[in-house]
């Protein structure tokens, strides 16, 4: 059975109602929420942006991220910059040993602001029949 076989098997299917919502255009207000909430203390991703530049260009950037993240969900097209994020091994908190790291990965922050606004889409067109 291939893999598309077996999540159609798994998994509903929305309907037209849900499909048009989810594939809504994106708002400036739905950008603007994942910056304010983002935490400014975390690591950039391979852009070298942390969400405290974010925060302070929100102005500028946010009609230019609108721009494209509605060309994203309109084409299906993502930048290739977001295929790509940096691998770092931390070490578990009181096991000093080699074995004991675990990885993490650091992703641009404006793919992380997308993926938010997407997730905050399902969320909110999530009927009971699809849990």
């Amino acid at each position: 059975m291939g893999f598309n076989k077996f999540l159609a098997t798994k998994v509903k299917t929305l309907t037209v109602e849900q499909q048009d919502v989810l594939s809504g255009f994106i708002t400036r207000q739905e950008i603007i929420s994942p910056i304010k909430k983002a935490s400014s203390h975390k690591l950039p991703g391979e852009d070298g942006f942390t969400a405290l530049h974010y925060k302070a260009f929100q102005e500028l950037l946010v009609p230019h991220m609108e721009k494209l993240y509605n060309f994203i969900l309109k084409t299906g097209n993502i930048p290739p910059s977001w295929n790509n994020s940096i691998l770092l091994p931390i070490i578990k908190p009181g096991k000093p040993q080699e074995n004991s790291y675990r990885p993490i990965s650091l992703l641009n922050q404006d793919y992380k602001i997308f993926s938010s606004i997407l997730v905050n889409h399902i969320k909110k067109n999530h009927s009971t029949n699809y849990q």
